[in-house]
């Protein structure tokens, strides 16, 4: 595969929470980085939400309502599909990940929430260093950590998401540099009112997506969360 791709998938980082992406929003201001606001799947829980990500299914169908209910993910999804092709998956993620899919590929997880986001980071670069993946899977809790600690609203909450957006874009311009790959950042769900969610309401359900080409085609703009997974393989290049 030549279409190398890191999806950063920031745990809890509501769309209205943007302005704290000071460097990202400018990326999308002069033309860097392609901008689509998204709806969560319902309910906007995170075990959900990952298997609507990667299959391409809403709960209904893939069946993975709750977080308590944390079965392995039997529908077809992005990341089987990718090692299925001969590629390599790479994946530094929260346990819950491991329990969704198994191990598809080099993995490093970790299993408390409060991990901070820098060492999750300096994880996906070595695993890069080591394992060359294909597709790369980063996914850092400490913006929904923030949320459920202290609430949405709170300067604690988008103080995260301001030094999340600093993370990213340093690890952007080190995957570029090294990989010569594209990037996706986007999120599971939102923050609701007070310091949960699990609703259907704006602040819960609008989530934006972030997306470097770097130089290829634009994809078909996703709408739904269900439409992450076909961006995913339109960019990679699956099934050409």
């Amino acid at each position: 595969m030549n279409n190398k791709l890191a999806l950063v998938l920031v745990d809890g980082m509501a769309a209205y929470s943007e302005p704290a992406l000071v460097q990202l929003f400018a990326a999308f201001k002069d033309g860097r980085l392609l901008r689509y606001p998204v709806n969560a799947a319902v309910p906007t829980l995170s075990y959900p939400n990952y298997a609507t990500i990667i299959s391409g299914e809403d709960p209904d169908l893939h069946g993975l309502k709750d977080n308590a209910d944390r079965r392995r993910l039997k529908e077809s999804h992005v990341m089987r599909g990718i090692v299925q092709q001969g590629g390599v998956v790479g994946t530094v993620a929260f346990s819950w990940w491991k329990d969704l899919v198994g191990e598809v590929g080099p993995g490093r997880f970790y299993e408390a929430e409060d991990t901070p986001d820098e060492w999750v980071f300096q994880q996906a670069e070595e695993l890069v260093v080591q394992h060359n993946p294909d597709f790369l899977l980063i996914h850092p809790m400490g913006v929904d950590w923030a949320g459920h600690c202290f609430g949405g609203s709170s300067p604690n909450y988008l103080l995260a998401v301001g030094a999340m957006d600093a993370l990213i874009n340093n690890f952007w311009l080190w995957w570029r540099e090294h990989t010569g790959g594209m990037l996706m950042v986007g999120a599971d769900h939102g923050m609701g009112p007070g310091h949960m969610h699990d609703g259907n309401g704006p602040l819960e359900r609008q989530i934006v997506y972030y997306l470097d080409v770097n130089g290829r085609s634009a994809p078909q703009a996703p709408i739904n969360q269900r439409d992450i997974r076909r961006v995913i393989e339109t960019l990679m290049g699956l099934g050409d």
